[in-house]
């Protein structure tokens, strides 16, 4: 420590205003939600440029941060002979803990410290959600910290780093073509993406850590990039890799709740009849709603089936694919939307509907999960559960104020500054269902002699009720 200790105090003679600095734009970063419970205010020209300058200053932070770890590596540089360290009484052992330090003393310690401010200040509990923090900040020194930290160690200047940083990018874009060109992966979205962060993340300790030991252990340069060109090929392998059929399966196998082959099966209800005209329904000029009464086997009291995922087909026509995915309606009803041009060909036709949904079972919970609602949002520092808007459902809109498959991480992946995650809830009246994803399961749909038209919806004005004065969940 003798020897570390003089090498941190160099170089906080050198960058603490560059860290200082970088505190200001990482606090902003930490308690200006990007996107967040901001959305949708209404506010006067002056709001808006301090909030654009705001946005603008959160947007760069990643940069600035990156720009920080380059500059502590930078102090000591590690490629050639005549570096300052080499002629002093130190190794490079020493000099790698003393950068750790500084690293960790300038980002992680102080950010850590704004993090836990800002879950306080959104009504969360510290003591409750501090190991969700402690996990995001190992996702930010993986994506954060360790990047950089191995670009500073093959490079001297700042030319070389914009000039490697340009190549990584460009060889980047061409295996990502050459990925897209071969992958099935890319084909849909991912549903499950925090796996994807879990891989990458991955990845990049690996990479990263095997850069720093071979260039503080050999000071050679072009071993080192070849290290760093080979992780970007493994991420855009672990990317493309991506499937997700399998990504489901997994999610399944770590759920630990086993459903039965024959529950949860979606069967067509044919005495439903058909449903009364919606006052609010979400749909564009392009596509048609159609409601199919159903039954669903052994559902549980109170609990909800989302459809993460669906393939449907009428008269062996794939619906929709652009459009969004089937949802169930107060589990009842399968809500199906068609392309304007196949609801005209199919609305009068005798078709099967057939195909297969990805499905979570969603039950009540015991508790809000942690989450912490306003009269305009709702906070949490990682959600575990979900909240259903009673009446969003009543009306046979989307009910989830937050995606049921985004409460699916076992531990929060997401390297941001910010430790919360806010969800506009202004323009719907409060009363919420708490419920927590148990289990993921597939289920087919094989409905026959079904006539679109016999279920149509017609679309209606959106109708919301002023929200009671006291919003919460219940």
């Amino acid at each position: 420590m003798d020897r570390v200790l003089p090498l941190v105090k160099k170089d906080l003679k050198h960058l603490w205003p560059q860290i200082v600095f970088f505190w200001g734009m990482m606090a902003t970063a930490v308690f200006f939600p990007v996107g967040g419970s901001s959305a949708g205010m209404t506010v006067g020209f002056e709001v808006r440029s301090v909030w654009s300058v705001l946005w603008l200053i959160v947007v760069l932070s990643p940069i600035a941060c990156w720009s920080l770890v380059i500059a502590i590596v930078h102090e000591d540089r590690v490629i050639g002979d005549r570096q300052y360290w080499l002629t002093r009484p130190f190794t490079w052992r020493d000099l790698v803990a003393a950068k750790l330090l500084l690293i960790v003393c300038a980002i992680n310690f102080p950010l850590l410290l704004l993090q836990a401010a800002d879950l306080t200040r959104s009504g969360l509990s510290l003591l409750t959600d501090f190991p969700d923090l402690l996990w995001r900040q190992l996702f930010f020194t993986a994506l954060m910290i360790f990047p950089p930290a191995a670009l500073g160690t093959v490079t001297r200047n700042l030319a070389q780093v914009v000039a490697v940083v340009m190549g990584g990018l460009a060889l980047l874009i061409v295996l990502i073509y050459i990925a897209a060109a071969f992958a099935a992966g890319y084909s849909s979205a991912p549903i499950f993406g925090w796996m994807i962060q879990c891989e990458v993340a991955i990845v990049a300790i690996l990479g990263c850590v095997a850069v720093l030991m071979v260039q503080y252990a050999r000071r050679g340069a072009w071993l080192g990039r070849i290290i760093c060109a080979l992780t970007l090929v493994a991420i855009v392998v672990v990317l493309s890799a991506y499937d997700n059929d399998r990504a489901f399966a997994i999610q399944s196998w770590l759920s630990g709740r086993p459903v039965a082959p024959g529950s949860l099966q979606i069967s067509f209800d044919a005495g439903g009849g058909q449903p009364a005209p919606p006052s609010a329904v979400r749909l564009t000029e392009q596509s048609v709603l159609i409601e199919i009464p159903i039954r669903i086997s052994d559902l549980p009291e109170g609990a909800y089936l989302h459809i993460d995922r669906g393939e449907l087909r009428f008269a062996g026509k794939l619906l929709a694919p652009e459009a969004p995915w089937p949802s169930i309606v107060a589990g009842k009803r399968l809500a199906v939307r068609f392309t304007t041009q196949d609801y005209a060909i199919y609305k009068d036709r005798l078709g099967d509907l057939r195909g297969s949904l990805d499905l979570t079972l969603l039950v009540p919970a015991a508790s809000p999960g942690g989450w912490a609602c306003s009269y305009t949002d709702c906070v949490t520092s990682h959600p575990r559960t979900v909240l259903v808007n009673r009446w969003a459902q009543a009306e046979r809109v989307e009910a989830f104020v937050f995606p049921p498959r985004d409460a699916s991480a076992p531990i929060p992946t997401s390297p941001w500054f910010n430790p919360v995650t806010h969800v506009w809830v202004a323009n719907y009246p409060h009363d919420f269902d708490v419920l927590r994803p148990v289990a993921w399961l597939r289920r087919t749909v094989d409905f026959r002699e079904i006539r679109p038209a016999d279920y149509f919806v017609p679309p209606g004005p959106p109708s919301l009720p002023r929200p009671p004065g006291e919003p919460f969940y219940r």
